[in-house]
This record gives C-alpha cells, sequence and structure tokens, in this order.
C-alpha cells in the first residue's frame, strides 16, 4: 500500500509537469501515374542511387524543368525587348535622362 500511496504522491507532485500533446500534420498532394521507358528507368534508377526515392526525384526534376522553361520565356521576351527599335531607343532616352539628374 506504502508504494502505492508514494505513486500518487509522485504523480500529484509532476501532475503540472506532465503535458500531454497531440498534433497531425495533413498534406494535400496529387497523385500522378506515368509510363516510363527503358530510358527514363535508367534516368530514374540514376537520380534515386543515393537514396532520394522516385516521387522525390520526379518532383525535383518536374520543378527543374518549370523553372527552365520560365527562364527560357524570360530569355525570348528580353530579347525580343533588345531587338525593338522602340524599345531600345526609349532605354537610351532614359539612361541619358538618369545620367542627366546623377549627383555625382
Amino acid at each position: 500500500m506504502e508504494v502505492v500511496r508514494l505513486q500518487a504522491q509522485l504523480v500529484s507532485a509532476l501532475r503540472p509537469a506532465i503535458r500531454k500533446t497531440e498534433r497531425a500534420t495533413i498534406v494535400c498532394m496529387g497523385t500522378l501515374t506515368i509510363r516510363t521507358d527503358a530510358a527514363v528507368d535508367r534516368a530514374l534508377e540514376s537520380l534515386t542511387s543515393d537514396g532520394l526515392s522516385r516521387s522525390e526525384a520526379v518532383r525535383a526534376a518536374i520543378l527543374a524543368a518549370y523553372r527552365e522553361k520560365k527562364r527560357a520565356t524570360m530569355r525570348a521576351e528580353a530579347e525580343a525587348l533588345r531587338s525593338d527599335p522602340d524599345d531600345v531607343a526609349d532605354s537610351r532616352k532614359l539612361a541619358e535622362e538618369m545620367e542627366a539628374i546623377r549627383a555625382w
């Protein structure tokens, strides 16, 4: 009985220090199913050889392709502006105006 009483006292003494925490993480992700050929299988095997999961490798590849596409679009837009005589003239005029009001 003494042990039970001591356990009860210990629990009572520690009660303010005992916390129960419950957490849940919910991540909503879509699912993508693809068919692979031998070349894709080899590439995927190479990308996952360091422990990266197939899903992580595919996600990284899609994001890399997306970034490259955005860069290519920006390069094309910049080239179009650089080739536009009106835009080039406006840029030069603005540069001259900025030079004229330069502090030093």
